[in-house]
């Protein structure tokens, strides 16, 4: 049995194939069309599933999506139209987008001439099936917390393989999602895009200082504009953001008046901007830890799976980890709404096939194309580059790093998700600490105050980072031991933690070798690890844009495949 899911109607659109129980495929529309976060119908992405298992439309049983877009229009526009003249407004200044919500399911007959079953699914069932069914857990609690899906927000419950439990809902506009986003676009950055950002600025800010001519703490001001109820509640207060409601706007007057203007994009970061990045990252850290907290109070399960776009919050999912009382934490590698494809296919494979399994994807790190040997040929013939096929690879890139080369790492399947895992990574040594600021400046061309991720062989992850679980998506920052902090200075953040990749010789045996064969010359298991791109640009997914991308930047050697190309 065949299942195409797709993600459509929204940001990071995405396709995904399901075929008799294992998750095959999986690739983010934005890797294709080479857009960041693209909005585009993923027709790219559908079609790479078809090409990926030689298959025609006709071929697959159901295509299945991960919103229930009757539903959304019903539940964010119809309803509230209804109960408020005023909200007609929304309708008419959406009309084009919600007419073609509500065709989408003949756009998808028309262009693949297709006849068979298509299905919708719950956007955040998607979401929480993809990280329940994908985890491995036999039952696990779940958190599901992004900007909104057909009405939901947030939605906590319990899961187990056959059934699960919601436990309590937040809907919209009262959004986590939304409110980080809105703080986002306030500081000066893309919403719905550069939450991250956001996140590592907040490393820099105190939020115990006073906000200027306020008399009060921005943590103080902060727990009033996004209210947390210990008992698993949370209430984002609209005297102060509108949450996009309003077009083209997301805070309100009072946020203006007491913090000042919106800070114009690529204008000075100042501490007052850090200290407010990290009292929302504050709130946001104790919302998702009362919501943990009270699924727990309900059903005392050690396990815990994280979906949502909030779930990329690495900080906060490390807070929650380590506060206990969960002891396995599990956040796939595409949280966000790219991986709601994956969901809507597991969703409607499983309501064929009730009582079935999936595969785990617990380290599985590529889901993407496969490129011949030919293709990686052709790439560097076009770019009028010469290459070598060294037997010692690997010794030769060890080398190469060790002496603070900078080196694009092109290998196998591309990851699904947003992080780079050692598929489409650049590469270098995790010291001196000046390391990150010319990888900031000269490759990447973003923000100085960006970390970098460290990978670690998997046995030698706790000599170095203060954990005892495997981290194979980045999904959390550990603190450094200090013992080490300086022999991987590059990759240590301001507050001393690191977003970590830990690697077994099973999930990635070329970057396991590499990461091996670098601690032999160095004594040092952990190299720096991050995106192959740069700022703006999805992460590299063909042989040629990496390529591409490896002549326009300060990149000293790229390894495709089995080729060497150096500078």
């Amino acid at each position: 049995m065949r299942i195409v899911g797709i993600c459509a109607g929204g940001h990071d659109t995405s396709a995904a194939l399901v075929e008799n129980g294992e998750v095959s495929f999986a690739i983010t529309e934005e890797r294709l069309d080479r857009v960041k976060h693209s909005k585009a119908f993923p027709w790219l992405s559908i079609q790479a599933c078809l090409d990926f298992g030689g298959l025609k439309p006709s071929d697959i049983d159901a295509f299945v999506f991960g919103w229930n877009f009757e539903r959304f229009v019903k539940e964010l526009y119809l309803k509230p139209a209804l109960r408020d003249i005023s909200h007609f407004e929304y309708i008419r200044r959406d009309s084009r987008k919600l007419d073609d919500f509500l065709h989408f399911e003949d756009h998808v007959r028309e262009r693949l001439n297709y006849q068979g079953v298509i299905e919708h699914f719950n956007h955040h069932d998607c979401h929480i099936a993809y990280a329940f069914h994908t985890s491995g857990f036999s039952e696990a609690n779940f958190l599901s917390i992004d900007g909104y899906g057909e009405k939901e927000t947030t939605v906590v419950g319990h899961a187990e393989r056959g059934s699960k439990e919601i436990f309590d809902v937040h809907n919209f506009p009262n959004s986590l999602g939304l409110a980080y986003a809105a703080l986002t676009h306030y500081l000066g950055f893309k919403h719905h895009c550069d939450e991250g950002i956001v996140m590592g600025l907040a490393s820099y800010g105190d939020p115990k200082a006073t906000a200027p001519g306020t008399g009060r703490s921005y943590e103080s001001i902060f727990d009033e504009i996004i209210q947390v109820d210990e008992s698993g509640r949370f209430q984002i207060n609209y005297e102060w953001l509108t949450l996009g409601l309003m077009k083209g706007r997301w805070v309100t007057e009072k946020m203006v008046e007491t913090f000042g203007s919106i800070r114009k994009p690529d204008s000075e970061l100042t501490q007052h901007h850090m200290n407010i990045a990290a009292a929302l990252q504050r709130q946001v850290e104790r919302a998702v830890l009362s919501l943990s907290k009270a699924a727990y109070d309900r059903v005392q399960c050690s396990n815990i799976c994280l979906s949502g776009g909030v779930a990329l919050n690495c900080v906060a999912n490390t807070k929650l980890l380590l506060s206990g009382p969960y002891k396995d934490v599990y956040i796939p590698s595409a949280p966000g709404d790219n991986g709601v494809a994956v969901g809507a296919a597991i969703l409607a494979y499983l309501k064929r096939n009730p009582g079935s399994q999936i595969s785990s994807l617990r380290e599985v790190i590529g889901l993407g194309p496969v490129y011949s040997d030919k293709e990686i040929l052709s790439a560097i013939e076009t770019a009028g580059l010469q290459a070598e096929r060294p037997q010692d690879l690997v010794s030769q890139v060890a080398s190469l790093l060790v002496d603070g080369k900078i080196v694009g790492w092109y290998q196998g399947r591309s990851e699904f998700g947003p992080r780079a895992l050692g598929r489409r990574s650049i590469l270098t040594r995790p010291f001196p600490a000046e390391m990150k600021d010319y990888l900031n400046a000269k490759v990447k061309f973003r923000e100085y105050f960006r970390p970098f991720a460290p990978v670690v062989l998997e046995e030698k992850a706790g000599e170095y980072f203060q954990m005892d679980i495997k981290s194979p998506y980045m999904m959390h920052a550990f603190p450094v031991k200090e013992t080490v902090k300086n022999s991987i200075a590059a990759t240590v953040h301001v507050d001393g933690t690191c977003r970590v990749q830990t690697v077994s010789r099973d999930s990635l045996p070329q970057f396991y070798a590499l990461i091996e064969e670098f601690e032999k010359q160095t004594g040092i298991p952990v190299i720096l690890n991050t995106s192959f791109n740069i700022k703006g640009q999805p992460i590299v997914e063909t042989p040629l844009e990496a390529v591409r991308t490896f002549q326009k930047t300060n990149i000293d050697a790229l390894v495709l495949e089995g080729y060497l190309i150096k500078k």
